[in-house]
């Protein structure tokens, strides 16, 4: 059975239609001017660590990135211009940094963080309180507000202040 001529082009045409879009697709996006990158790392400024899960937000993008282990973030995407990066971790000041990027640009912005009122305390000389139970809490609340999921976060520090160090003693006092 002979085919058409005018079948046998409307089949080549259809066979042809899906790499025309792909083309047309890559022609937009390299005329498109290429975005910034933004990245650094998040330190608490009186401990020196590195801060886990600290939540940057670049606000004129609407983009936001949450730090990792050593406290790296990249924000990829950012539009040329100012932008405010907005910096939260919980327990520590909330910081705001002007930055201005250029397109294709990547710009490196370390943020170091202190708690709030500054970083020196001013105590009564017979007052003193450990700051690891409260370091390890702070670190607990922050991965539960910022987890993907559903769950509860307990520092282990506060294994010690219940029961002797018994484990059973101190599961009853798990939410």
């Amino acid at each position: 059975m002979k085919s058409h001529p005018t079948h046998l082009a409307f089949k080549c045409i259809l066979i042809l239609l899906p790499w025309a879009g792909n083309f047309s697709a890559q022609g937009a996006d390299e005329s498109s001017a290429p975005s910034a990158t933004i990245s650094g790392r998040v330190i608490n400024e009186v401990t020196g660590r590195y801060l886990n899960n600290a939540r940057v937000t670049a606000r004129e993008a609407n983009l936001q990135a949450f730090t990792d282990e050593s406290g790296s973030y990249r924000i990829a995407n950012v539009p040329s211009g100012p932008v405010t990066l907005e910096v939260f971790y919980t327990g520590l000041e909330k910081q705001e940094l002007s930055v201005s990027v250029l397109p294709g640009q990547n710009v490196t912005r370390n943020v170091n963080l202190s708690p709030p009122g500054g970083a020196a305390v001013k105590m009564d000389p017979f007052q003193v309180e450990s700051t690891r139970v409260t370091d390890q809490a702070t670190i607990a609340v922050n991965e539960q507000r910022f987890s993907p999921n559903l769950k509860t976060v307990v520092s282990t520090g506060d294994l010690s202040e219940h029961g002797d160090g018994n484990i059973a003693e101190w599961l009853k006092f798990l939410p």
